[in-house]
């Protein structure tokens, strides 16, 4: 049995059930643009000794975890899961679903960042995306979240994937769900933010009434299904957040915000130097296309809904149109 589930503007037909993603459906009469299933992976089994084993380009990848299983990505199409022993389909899914399914938008051409990202909204209206970059534990999902309180459309936690059109693409192989378009669009990924104490309870939430999402990560599964949408928004600008003593924005220089990107795509961390040209070159258009700002603020919750308000009124002052 398989079933059909969106994620990232893809249709993926899974052997497992994806049960975090959205339209999960076991009877589906339309194209699927990825298939996930149980088999043997052809990965040395020198490599299986060692703890970690990553070998990836940008047509395959062999991404291995001892105490999860082998993961084997052909062409941003196939993912082939040989789970180690004993390891059942719920402890594969934060797997398959983070790094794995990271990979595969990489193969399909986009722009992977380490970020999460909201689609603003005017009225009725979307006005456009903005994404939250920054190390881990800076805040990025508890900022997503807030704006999510707050009327906004949730879009992606932690992972988003973009569309960066170039004027000359270096990946033929380019591929997404839904076609190419002309703009930076952000897809939406899941339905839901993962979230640490001690933002669970700013939320209203406690450890005991919220799913953890992996036994060894101490972080809680938010549901934003009713405002979630398969629709992409384009992207306005991002954000990147940091520590400070008050409440300040500032415009990146073109340079320096290529530096912040760079430090923050998903996969140039984890590729061959040989491999990264085209994630470089999607940054670097990025940079041009899109403002990114340094937003710096003290690291106490006391300051969350302030910071909520300056980038609701930075959105409304915005010269930029999502038109």
């Amino acid at each position: 049995m398989a079933w059909v589930s969106s994620a990232y503007g893809l249709w993926i037909e899974s052997e497992i059930l994806l049960s975090e993603l959205s339209g999960v459906e076991e009877s589906f009469s339309g194209e699927v643009d990825v298939t996930v299933r149980k088999g043997s992976c052809p990965l040395p089994q020198f490599f299986r000794s060692q703890e970690r084993y990553f070998e990836l380009n940008s047509q395959t990848a062999f991404l291995f975890w001892r105490d999860t299983g082998a993961f084997w990505l052909n062409q941003g199409r196939e993912v082939i899961i040989e789970p180690s022993p004993g390891v059942a389909d719920h402890l594969l899914r934060p797997v398959l679903l983070g790094t794995v399914l990271a990979v595969l938008l990489y193969q399909r051409g986009l722009l992977v960042l380490h970020a999460s990202a909201v689609a603003l909204r005017k009225g009725e209206k979307i006005s456009g995306a903005v994404g939250f970059l920054g190390d881990s534990g800076q805040g990025k999902s508890t900022m997503a979240t807030a704006l999510y309180q707050c009327g906004h459309q949730p879009l992606a936690d932690d992972t988003i994937a973009l569309t960066v059109p170039l004027p000359i693409d270096p990946n033929s192989n380019e591929l997404t769900g839904k076609g190419r378009s002309n703009r930076t669009v952000v897809y939406p990924a899941l339905p839901h933010f993962k979230l640490r104490p001690p933002s669970i309870e700013v939320f209203g939430e406690t450890k005991n009434t919220l799913t953890l999402w992996h036994p060894e990560q101490e972080s809680y599964v938010f549901s934003t299904a009713d405002k979630f949408s398969l629709e992409p928004a384009p992207l306005r600008c991002l954000y990147v957040l940091e520590d400070g003593d008050a409440i300040h924005l500032e415009l990146l220089p073109p340079h320096e915000a290529l530096m912040n990107l760079l430090s923050h795509s998903y996969c140039m961390r984890i590729l061959p130097d040989a491999d990264t040209g085209s994630d470089f070159l999607r940054c670097a258009q990025l940079a041009r296309q899109i403002p990114v700002f340094r937003l710096r603020r003290p690291r106490d919750f006391r300051y969350l809904q302030d910071v909520v308000r300056l980038v609701e009124e930075h959105d409304k002052s915005s010269p930029l149109s999502s038109e």
